[in-house]
């Protein structure tokens, strides 16, 4: 039997303005590298995008999920550090912040921060995952030195 129903996509539209055409270069230039990129386990949604001027007009595929908890950013802490802080990508997320994520219904999590991955070298990627997991550890528990052990454990 072929199932005939229709497959069905939806996606949101997002217009930056710039106050450059430097600006909306370099995140045309991160854009493009970002749709050759791949971060493994962690995905990035669908996207297309033009320019106009100096604005930006992208089309994003609507990822339908949950946003991270504070605790949930714990949960896949390992995942995060093994493919997005340690990438090899020349370019990664400039912060890890729970709602930078979404986990699909797909059961899949997804970085949907389109405009922050740019050029950020292993040791800004590290500070900052260090900064963002410390505060979600002390959110969560009301101890921050945990986290940061670990994260240097997995370092050596």
């Amino acid at each position: 039997m072929v199932d005939n129903r229709p497959v069905v996509e939806y996606k949101y539209t997002k217009k930056v303005e710039y106050e450059t055409v430097d600006g909306l270069a370099s995140t045309v230039e991160n854009l493009n590298t970002l749709k050759r990129s791949s971060f493994n386990r962690i995905k990035i949604p669908k996207f297309s995008f033009t320019t106009v001027d100096k604005t930006l007009h992208m089309d994003i595929e609507e990822i339908i999920g949950k946003s991270l908890k504070t605790d949930a950013l714990l949960f896949f802490k390992r995942i995060i550090w093994d493919d997005l802080v340690q990438s090899p990508n020349l370019i990664a997320p400039t912060t890890y912040e729970p709602s930078d994520f979404i986990l699909g219904v797909d059961r899949v999590l997804y970085y949907i921060d389109l405009e922050d991955i740019r050029p950020f070298s292993i040791a800004q990627r590290t500070k900052k995952y260090n900064e963002s997991v410390n505060a979600a550890a002390f959110v969560v528990t009301g101890d921050n030195s945990i986290v940061t052990a670990e994260v240097e454990s997995v370092r050596s």
